[in-house]
C-alpha cells in the first residue's frame, strides 16, 4: 500500500496498482512447489447501508485534517437524498464499497488472513470494515513440460 493517490477528494475511487508486475513476481526456487508468487487482491472498505442517517453523524477520521473531514461531511449532506434512495431501493446488498485498492501479497497468504490484519491495524484509525477479494489472482508455474508438449511447440 503506497501513498494516498492524487484525486481522491475529487472522486477517484479505484486505485488498482500494477496488476501485471504483481503477477510476474516469482521467488528464485527451482521447484514450483517451493516458489513464492505474487498474488493480486483488491481491498475494499465497506460502508454498511443499514441506516443512511448514520452517515449524517459522520464525525470525521483522525488521520485526515479538519478541511478534508469538512469536505467529506459537506459531500455527505449534499448527496444524502441520493444515498437514501439507493438504500431504500437496494434489495440486492446491504453494503457499498467506498473504493477499491489493489495490493500484492505473497501467494501463501490467504485473503482472509490479509483481511484480518488490515482490520486489526486500521480499525482504530478508520472504523470501517475492510474486505479483501472476493477473488485474488495468482499465476504459478505448474505446467509439467514433457516430450509431448515440447514436440507440439
Amino acid at each position: 500500500m503506497g501513498k494516498i493517490p492524487p484525486g481522491l477528494l475529487d472522486g477517484v475511487i479505484s486505485i488498482f496498482g500494477d496488476y501485471d508486475q504483481c503477477l510476474s513476481i516469482r521467488s528464485g526456487y527451482s521447484s514450483p512447489s517451493d516458489a513464492v508468487y505474487g498474488k493480486y487482491c483488491l481491498i475494499r472498505p465497506v460502508i454498511p447501508l443499514n441506516n443512511a442517517n448514520d452517515l449524517l453523524n459522520f464525525k470525521g477520521l483522525d488521520i485526515l485534517n479538519n478541511e478534508t473531514n469538512a469536505r467529506i461531511k459537506d459531500k455527505i449532506k449534499q448527496d444524502i437524498n441520493k444515498i437514501k434512495m439507493l438504500v431504500s431501493s437496494n434489495t440486492v446488498t446491504s453494503k457499498i464499497y467506498a473504493f477499491h485498492y489493489g495490493i500484492c501479497i505473497p501467494s501463501q497468504c490467504g485473503a482472509r488472513d490479509v483481511e484480518k490484519v488490515l482490520n486489526t491495524v486500521f480499525n482504530p484509525i478508520i472504523p470501517i470494515p475492510i474486505e479483501v477479494g472476493p477473488k485474488c489472482n495468482v499465476i504459478t508455474d505448474t505446467t509439467e513440460w514433457n516430450a509431448f508438449y515440447i514436440a507440439i511447440l
